[in-house]
């Protein structure tokens, strides 16, 4: 009779919690995966916890060392370019308040570096825009924000606001900053709302039908 092999059926395999030297747990996969990188690269819907003994001084001396390295990158440069009123010519839109949705948190496990950098970015922005037209509020809206990170925020006078609150102040004279938005997010945001300017990278979620 001819050969025949049957398929194996895939095994499972376990989770593990793994602590780094900095206090953060990372949920990764059993002994198979060797690079042990964390299971999931989506954005987690709650705020992270704490580590122990972490404050907000550490917080603020993280963000300050990957704002030094988003300072001295090209992708600064360009976008300072690009904002540049004069650079082009083009009239830009006036501005007279800003909304941030979807930054992330800092104490994310594993996506904090991102964050600390789109923060960094953001206000870059904010200064750069800020020569066009005087700021006059500046909001961030972020489920997953824990206590550390809006003492982060407010200590550079970004108010933050509680979902859905920040989309009231989404007008005509508005920047929105929506790093890593989910476009379910987006749709709710700019319904029956026109901004000025929008500077966001749109992916697509469950929700969003």
């Amino acid at each position: 009779m001819p050969h025949t092999s049957r398929r194996k059926k895939p095994t499972l395999q376990k989770r593990a919690q793994v602590s780094d030297e900095e206090g953060w747990t990372h949920i990764i996969k059993g002994s198979r995966s060797h690079g042990r990188k964390p299971l999931s690269t989506t954005r987690r819907r709650e705020p992270p916890s704490i580590p122990s003994g972490f404050t907000l001084q550490k917080l603020q001396q993280q963000y300050e060392d990957h704002r030094a390295d988003w300072e001295t990158s090209q992708c600064r440069i360009r976008l300072e370019s690009f904002l540049d009123p004069g650079s082009d010519g083009v009239e830009r839109p006036k501005i007279c308040n800003a909304v941030c949705l979807g930054l992330g948190s800092m104490l994310d496990p594993d996506h904090r570096k991102t964050s600390f950098l789109q923060l960094a970015a953001f206000k870059t922005m904010l200064s750069a825009l800020g020569l066009i037209s005087s700021m006059s509020q500046v909001y961030a809206q972020e489920p997953c924000f824990n206590e550390l990170d809006k003492q982060l925020l407010e200590s550079m006078d970004i108010q933050i606001l509680e979902d859905p609150e920040a989309f009231a102040h989404i007008g005509t004279t508005t920047f929105v900053y929506g790093p890593h938005c989910e476009r379910s997010l987006l749709l709710r945001a700019f319904e029956g709302r026109d901004p000025a300017l929008v500077v966001s990278t749109c992916i697509e979620d469950d929700s969003a039908g």
